[in-house]
């Protein structure tokens, strides 16, 4: 892990102590495929969330980055990213 990655990682560890918050760590290699991941984690892809940073270019010289959030079981929908935020172009960012 990145020196970023371990400080986020152990403020939120802190936070949900603090919190009181009951969590348990599933420790597993890094995957990037939620159909993968889905089983050692013990959920179904319809209880994941698949989070994808998309790039939406709002005219020539504006570009928007956003995170998109979506079950584990579905695909983003450009055409419909692009409509709410009023882009006129949509892609991985």
């Amino acid at each position: 892990m990145s020196t970023n990655q371990e400080d986020t990682y152990s403020r939120l560890i802190t936070w949900l102590e603090e919190h009181g918050v009951t969590y348990r760590l599933i420790d597993h290699p890094p995957e990037g495929r939620t159909e993968v991941v889905s089983p050692i984690r013990g959920n179904s892809l319809r209880q994941a969330a698949k989070c994808i940073v998309l790039k939406v270019k709002l005219g020539k010289k504006i570009t928007r980055h956003v995170l998109a959030v979506v079950p584990g079981d579905t695909r983003v929908n450009f055409s419909a990213v692009q409509k709410l935020l009023g882009g006129s172009y949509v892609a991985f960012a």
